[in-house]
């Protein structure tokens, strides 16, 4: 099966160079940047598609007659395309188990510490370039404060 990595930019080709093996299946590397009209041209002939970060149309993969497998290296692969719709067209698509799990548990209690601060609260209607930044009303957030210390002491005693 011939496989290519769709979107190997130059922040992924030196971790890339420094995990691959010899004794790896081959995997074709794509460096260039791509519009998403050109799936099916760079996805002719390939039965598995790593993809990293890009969107990958429903309408253009199924056009993609060989490709069989997207392995979606990162979380969310459903933000970037349709799983169920691949899937019902022969197309798997594969994740990573527990890729990323400490990255967004860790990015959670920044935002629930964040919440309890009221650290870049905006003002109601506002959008975000002329929002100006509020005081911590102090009631209204205590309750957020009483989350955060109760998740922190759940993620405290699951690290244990």
């Amino acid at each position: 099966m011939r496989s290519l990595f769709i979107d190997c930019n130059d922040h992924l080709a030196p971790v890339w160079r420094r995990v691959s093996r010899a004794d790896d299946p081959p995997i074709d590397i794509n460096r260039a940047a791509f519009q998403p009209t050109e799936l099916p041209r760079l996805l002719n002939g390939y039965a598995v598609c790593l993809d990293d970060h890009s969107y990958l149309p429903t309408a253009l993969v199924e056009q993609c007659d060989q490709l069989k497998h997207i392995i979606f290296l990162g979380t969310g692969a459903a933000s970037y395309m349709n799983v169920r719709d691949l899937a019902q067209r022969g197309i798997r698509v594969h994740t990573i188990g527990g890729y990323g799990d400490t990255a967004v548990a860790e990015h959670t209690i920044a935002l629930m510490l964040a919440c309890c601060r009221g650290i870049a609260r905006m003002e109601h209607g506002r959008p975000a370039k002329a929002c100006r930044y509020l005081a911590r009303p102090s009631a209204s957030l205590d309750w957020a404060a009483s989350a955060a210390k109760c998740a922190a002491s759940v993620a405290g005693w699951a690290c244990r």
